[in-house]
């Protein structure tokens, strides 16, 4: 072979990859089986201060997915079964509890996020896991939006500009279809929600203190077992962990482990026809916060049959959102003039008080 022809098979090599190399669309409809367990922790602690361990099933269809943790035993007025889906134009998540103060309708959160909250760990790592070609929030070839541990849906936080990290990726040969490493870095910025003391939910975010400042290694993805089924390499077990800087202990300035999770595979098929899940609840009451002409914390509120769900664009979901944007206009202006009155009051009653007296003094 001359030297032409060798630069002409690696030219090809590189610009059409072995046939093996497969797209997200090119996947059968499959579903997979298996255990996964969570254990969280305060940073320097070795005993998890939080544990949960359930069966989880995934189902997958032509970029469709859903995911289903149910949990072994859920303590009193804790989860029985955590479900998020993909719809179009985000996700929604909904939680069973196993008491029967669940006896109404289940709420629905929906975000237009393109992947389960990883403020639930055991739902999130599942999807990250299984899913080909995940739709991870990537900004270009080095950086991408840190995977916030938060509840719901935080769209501001999880897409605010500050967030951001490196981050190395790579994904199981030879169909490069499932995520086989994923590390990302913290920027050096602490992004968390907390509560108002009115009870409003408020964005946290400043920059860790040294030596943390300038970022460190916060998440840790790695399958460590594989399999084949039917010609397509599967993960079969995964673990899944998170990182925070330690100022509880002495040993402060160093890291210390917050989450781990694992999962194991027990069953992978592929199912012929449709998939039918488990999860399926005849009525949900969505709380859709999509529409990005929503006001922060407010969502359009509607009932949603057969889990059946319209795009963001649908002309009722857009009236919802128009109504809470007029009332959260009308709630602002409403407050602004109340604290415009009490201003005035507090600035105006000294010197009427003032001017009373001396008027009293003048009389006298």
């Amino acid at each position: 072979m001359s030297r032409t022809q060798v630069r002409q098979f690696l030219l090809l090599s590189i610009l059409f990859p072995p046939f093996s190399a497969l797209f997200a669309d090119d996947v059968p409809p499959f579903a997979v089986v298996g255990r996964v367990s969570s254990k969280l922790f305060f940073p320097g602690d070795t005993n998890a201060h939080h544990e949960s361990e359930g069966e989880v099933s995934f189902y997958y269809s032509n970029r469709w997915w859903q995911t289903e943790i149910a949990y072994n035993d859920p303590k009193k007025g804790g989860p029985a079964i955590q479900n998020c889906m993909k719809i179009p134009d985000g996700t929604r998540s909904y939680t069973l509890f196993g008491t029967k103060t669940n006896a109404g309708k289940p709420i629905a959160v929906v975000c237009r996020t393109a992947f389960p909250s990883p403020g639930h760990p055991s739902i999130f790592v599942s999807w990250l896991g299984f899913c080909p070609k995940p739709d991870l929030p990537l900004i270009d070839a080095q950086r991408m939006r840190r995977f916030l541990s938060v509840p719901n849906c935080q769209s501001e936080l999880l897409m605010d500009q500050r967030n951001e990290g490196g981050y190395s990726i790579k994904y199981l040969a030879p169909q490069q279809l499932f995520i086989s490493e994923l590390s990302i870095s913290n920027n050096g910025i602490s992004m968390e929600v907390n509560v108002s003391a009115n009870g409003e939910i408020v964005n946290d975010i400043q920059r860790f203190p040294r030596p943390f400042e300038n970022g460190f290694s916060e998440f840790d993805y790695r399958v460590v077992e594989t399999t084949n089924v039917n010609g397509l390499v599967f993960p079969l077990r995964m673990n899944y962990r998170r990182f925070s800087p330690n100022f509880r202990t002495r040993a402060q300035g160093e890291l210390g482990i917050t989450l781990l999770s694992e999962v194991i595979v027990s069953q992978i098929t592929f199912p012929a026809g449709r998939l039918k899940t488990n999860g399926l609840v005849p009525v949900l009451v969505a709380f859709d916060a999509r529409s990005p002409i929503l006001p922060r914390n407010r969502t359009a509120n509607y009932l949603v049959t057969n889990d059946h769900w319209k795009p963001a664009s649908d002309p009722h979901i857009m009236h919802l959102a128009n109504m809470e944007r007029e009332s959260s206009s009308i709630n602002k202006r409403s407050n602004n003039l109340l604290f415009s009155a009490i201003i005035v009051v507090t600035f105006a009653v000294p010197p009427l008080i003032f001017l009373c007296k001396h008027y009293s003094k003048k009389q006298k």
